[in-house]
């Protein structure tokens, strides 16, 4: 811990973004919506999960940073790409279960219309080694639609 206003010590949910650390791959999809590339994590210090990653699955590069705010209890973030204008900002928690984090946030509808709508990026953790990540969008019903499914695999190192 560093002092200074704000300071705080590392949590259970600190940890659990600790876990996401390391070179991954992944793919989503199949044929010809099939998308791969690579990512990177890393903690600033020990509160916050910093990944870089490009794919195809984007369509460029991107930085995420998600940390986990005690004073609120909520998870916080940022999704920048450059393929893009728009800064997602993330407001989040973990399931029950505590192997999935959600992130909502919102963003441009797929309409084209100047309408924002909700999203929610979901990281579940299947093992060390796995995890996958959903991307969906909230429909006028609420219910919530996939766009996408990607599996991540930790390299390995030689």
């Amino acid at each position: 811990m560093t002092d200074g206003p704000g300071a705080i010590e590392p949590t259970d949910e600190h940890r659990w973004l600790a876990r996401l650390v390391g070179d991954w791959t992944y793919v989503s999809g199949e044929g010809e919506t099939r998308a791969e590339g690579t990512e990177t994590v890393r903690m600033l210090g020990d509160i916050w999960a910093v990944a870089e990653g490009e794919g195809t699955m984007v369509g460029g590069r991107y930085l995420c940073a998600i940390g986990f705010n005690p004073a609120t209890g909520r998870f916080v973030g940022q999704w920048i790409g450059d393929m893009m204008a728009h800064p997602w900002v993330y407001d989040g928690e973990l399931s029950s279960d505590g192997r999935s984090l959600y992130l909502m946030s919102e963003g441009p509808a797929f309409d084209g219309s100047d309408r924002l709508q909700a999203y929610r990026d979901t990281y579940e953790i299947i093992s060390d080694d796995e995890r996958l990540q959903r991307g969906a969008y909230q429909d006028e019903n609420g219910q919530w639609i996939d766009m996408y499914v990607a599996a991540y695999r930790r390299k390995r190192t030689a």
